[in-house]
């Protein structure tokens, strides 16, 4: 991919009024298209900028990056905008200064080097993890993602980036915070409390960074050897933050206890919770998971499911909502799921959606995106169609639904037919 041509544009095209946006599947791409949001390399660099007209060339090798999925400019759609919970630039950023503390750390745990035995014996030896983690800008990242999110507060997540295998792990550390801040926020968290938290979240899955990364990233079924190694995660997390000064402790706590259940099912301590909101308790209690880190778990379920990994189905907003159902009280902390619940578009502005009923038969079937969401009816957003049934591309057709009850549209998840 080193050949690809890095093409600057002046400006993102979708924080432009008026330029319109619409995700497509990797095998939708044509040379028609242009691109609406930049594509990234590992490093947080451009590999492909906002405006870039596709090539022959580009198409042919876009499949080595392993990304299944891109924004690209639609003509016919001018009131889209793209309301970000956060802005791709911070995002970029903050994924940056994780990628950078990351390659930094392998490089000296000489992580991809190692064995797994010789893994368990170099983590006795805890004093080489003194300020090994580049705390100052973590924070740095922790504090412009709190900062942005208070100044838009958004009423509803709009986490809407695009993974790549490579850099999957930062972007989902990144989500995960972003919808953590967002429920801390809900809860009434201080300023010092949501740092905390975002500290927390950046950093809950450091414990993989002492393991190899083919292991860490691979989409293939590990042995049970390798599955009980990355089970070890929180614990090695945990034994490296601790031992950095600049770090509060309560925030290496997350990364040791965000896969703790409720029921106590969890691992590694099998500690228990209270299924109610996240207030602070007296910490004479034990056995009991602290707050941030339920916060955490349901952010990073939550997460999971909306962004997968490249090579896993995307579910739709309404089967996410159910899953978390399911899970909570069990699994998850029932009042932040709860709380999660009511910032969960079921229309999230950019998505695919398929009408199922209409009126009209030749509508029925036919592809399109949403152009605005609806705030006194998030299930009745304005859209546009695009395709028809047969997937012709059509000049694009607005429709209000909130005008046309007898419409009904469905999420339409990338991949499907």
């Amino acid at each position: 991919m080193e050949s690809f041509l890095i093409l600057w544009y002046t400006q993102n095209a979708y924080s432009n009024p008026g330029v319109w946006l619409i995700q497509v599947e990797l095998s939708e791409l044509t040379l028609d298209h242009k691109l609406a949001r930049s594509v990234f390399r590992p490093n947080g660099e451009i590999l492909l900028a906002a405006g870039y007209q596709l090539t022959a060339a580009v198409l042919k090798r876009l499949p080595e990056i392993e990304q299944n999925a891109f924004w690209v400019m639609q003509e016919g759609i001018d009131e889209m905008v793209l309301e970000e919970t956060v802005s791709e630039q911070v995002c970029m950023q903050s994924i940056n200064n994780l990628t950078q503390n990351a390659n930094q750390m392998r490089k000296e745990l000489k992580s991809n080097q190692k064995s797994i035995h010789d893994i368990r014996t170099d983590m006795k030896d805890t004093g080489r993890f003194h300020n090994i983690i580049a705390v100052d800008s973590i924070q740095n990242s922790a504090t412009t993602i709190i900062k942005e999110i208070m100044q838009n507060d958004a009423a509803m997540l709009n986490l809407s980036g695009i993974r790549n295998q490579s850099n999957y792990v930062f972007q989902h550390s990144i989500e995960s915070t972003i919808v953590a801040i967002m429920l801390g926020n809900k809860f009434g968290f201080n300023k010092y409390e949501l740092e905390e938290l975002a500290l927390g979240c950046l950093l809950m899955d450091t414990g993989y960074l002492v393991m190899p990364n083919k292991l860490v990233n691979s989409p293939n079924r590990v042995s049970f050897q390798e599955y009980c190694l990355l089970k070890e995660h929180p614990n090695y997390g945990y034994t490296i933050l601790k031992e950095n000064p600049k770090l509060p402790l309560i925030s290496a706590h997350v990364a040791y206890q965000h896969h703790e259940r409720q029921d106590g099912g969890g691992y590694p301590r099998r500690l228990k919770g209270h299924n109610a909101p996240p207030i602070k308790r007296s910490m004479t209690q034990k056995r009991i998971i602290h707050r941030y880190a339920e916060i955490a778990a349901v952010a990073e379920t939550y997460v999971e499911l909306n962004s997968p990994r490249p090579h896993l189905p995307k579910k739709s907003p309404e089967e996410i909502i159910k899953i978390l159902i399911k899970a909570s009280g069990s699994e998850l902390n029932q009042s932040i799921v709860d709380t999660l619940i009511t910032l969960i578009p079921i229309y999230p502005t950019g998505s695919r959606i398929v009408i199922i009923q209409a009126p009209e038969k030749k509508l029925i079937g036919c592809v399109g995106v949403v152009s605005k969401a609806n705030s006194k009816n998030y299930s009745r957003p304005t859209i546009y169609i695009t395709h028809t049934k047969n997937k012709d591309p059509i000049p694009p057709k607005r429709i209000n639904l909130e005008e046309y009850p007898e419409i009904k549209i469905q999420f339409k998840v990338l991949g499907s037919s």
